[in-house]
């Protein structure tokens, strides 16, 4: 089960990849990026597409990172 949260988040990127983020007060270490991918925006509404990073942290969350245009989103949180 996941948790929709789409909220901007504060995210450390490292050769062009998330490597860290805050949340809420707490720090996320990235351990892993599990996997990618570009999905497409509203066409009709004029907006971009956007890529997915669904990531494993050192706390041994699950987590999707949403990258829209220039922000970060924390996107959802994986049970």
């Amino acid at each position: 089960m996941s948790r929709l949260i789409d909220r901007p988040v504060a995210v450390r990127v490292k050769k062009g990849l998330p490597d860290s983020f805050s949340f809420r007060g707490q720090s996320h270490q990235i351990l892993e990026i599990i996997d990618q991918w570009e999905e497409s925006g509203a066409w009709w509404k004029g907006e971009p597409s956007y890529r997915i990073y669904r990531v494993q942290t050192a706390d041994l969350g699950v987590f999707d990172l949403k990258r829209y245009k220039e922000e970060w989103r924390l996107y959802r949180i994986w049970d």
